[in-house]
């Protein structure tokens, strides 16, 4: 999702913004930092609203006042040059709307940036690493067919763009209802152990269709469940399911459906 603001700006640029304040879209105010040769070297929070901390994990009584550098150590360094591309627009006073990837915060933004004043940037965004996810394993599928599948490779990227601990692949039966799970990324060494507690491999397991996990994904391509229990449901027992989320770290559970 693009975005695009337009604002009557005013002397007061903190005030005048505050129409963001309680915006679902991140919302933050930067003067950019230029070192003695007067090129950009770092630029400074100066206001951000709760969507910011929402989306960034950032908190704002930490950052107001201090450098991104010093917010998110080795930014300096990412592949994309955050520092330059904010600094380029706040020292032209242009506008850009842009897709980035943050590997700091390991999260896909829109973005929205234009100058306010001279040597200050604002940000307005809003996350999409959940359709990146969609989009990038899809075409991945895609490049694929019924002869050369590489499950594994599939089920390691979609991992590897989620930022998840582990994620399973899995694959409806004929039926359209049950499905199988044909393969795993993350576990390494661990599967085994995983395997012992369950009682059974989980690669190659047919999972029976589950009428009230189906009610929680319908019309979803993305459904998020605070414990993995509230997704295994009867499946698995509950103190197996919270013995594994206790040797295994997990947290949040993801259903992606493509």
């Amino acid at each position: 999702m693009l975005v695009q603001v337009f604002i009557i700006q005013g002397e007061d640029m903190i005030k005048k913004e505050n129409i963001f304040k309680n915006s679902p879209l991140g919302y933050g105010l930067h003067k950019i930092i230029l070192d003695e040769t007067g090129k950009p070297n770092d630029y400074e929070f100066v206001e951000v609203n709760k969507a910011f901390e929402k989306l960034t994990g950032l908190k704002k009584s930490e950052i107001i006042g201090k450098k991104v550098t010093e917010a998110l150590p080795g930014i300096e360094n990412n592949e994309f040059d955050w520092i330059s591309f904010y600094g380029k627009v706040a020292l032209e006073e242009t506008e850009e709307i842009f897709e980035q990837f943050s590997e700091p915060l390991g999260r896909h933004y829109s973005v929205h940036v234009y100058s306010p004043k001279k040597e200050y940037f604002v940000t307005i965004f809003s996350e999409i690493t959940a359709s990146k996810i969609i989009s990038e394993i899809t075409a991945k599928f895609n490049e694929f067919n019924a002869e050369n599948l590489d499950f594994e490779y599939i089920a390691d990227k979609a991992k590897e763009i989620s930022g998840a601990k582990y994620a399973a692949l899995n694959k409806f039966d004929e039926n359209g209802r049950d499905f199988f799970t044909v393969a795993f990324s993350g576990m390494n060494n661990h599967f085994e152990k995983a395997s012992s507690l369950l009682g059974f491999d989980a690669v190659g397991k047919k999972w029976a269709y589950d009428p009230e996990r189906q009610r929680k994904i319908d019309g979803s391509q993305i459904t998020v469940f605070e414990e993995l229990s509230d997704l295994t449901g009867k499946v698995i027992t509950k103190d197996i399911i919270n013995l594994l989320c206790k040797i295994f770290k997990l947290g949040k559970s993801a259903i992606v459906k493509t």
